[in-house]
């Protein structure tokens, strides 16, 4: 089974989280996503090493993506007694290079206009 079939309800979470940012602000780009999906992953990574995590400067949507990303990953790994750590990270490694592809592919928003028409 391929990764994302088996965790599509997780990667649809952090997508449809994702997506509202984008709707509230239609100034969001794919840059700012890739920013805030990194640090998420970064602090998962010092969580399960028991380091402190990373402080970040974000403001505005910045922050708004840092925060409901985080948020949505940690809804996730305590609702669900079988997701591991490891499991959301490599879940938010997904969205990330779904990022960088539609990006690559149709500019500055085209990982959040992509998924726009699907969340």
């Amino acid at each position: 089974m391929r990764f994302e079939d088996k965790f599509i309800v997780e990667l649809e979470a952090i997508e449809t989280a994702i997506a509202e940012v984008y709707r509230s602000n239609s100034e969001t780009y794919d840059s700012q996503v890739d920013r805030a999906l990194g640090s998420v992953i970064s602090n998962l990574k010092a969580q399960q090493k028991n380091r402190p995590s990373q402080p970040n400067s974000y403001s505005g949507v910045d922050l708004q993506l840092y925060q409901t990303i985080s948020q949505t990953t940690q809804t996730l790994l305590e609702d669900e007694t079988d997701l591991t750590v490891e499991d959301v990270i490599n879940c938010l490694k997904t969205v990330r290079k779904s990022v960088k592809r539609w990006n690559k592919q149709n500019g500055r928003q085209g990982y959040l206009t992509f998924i726009d028409r699907f969340v």
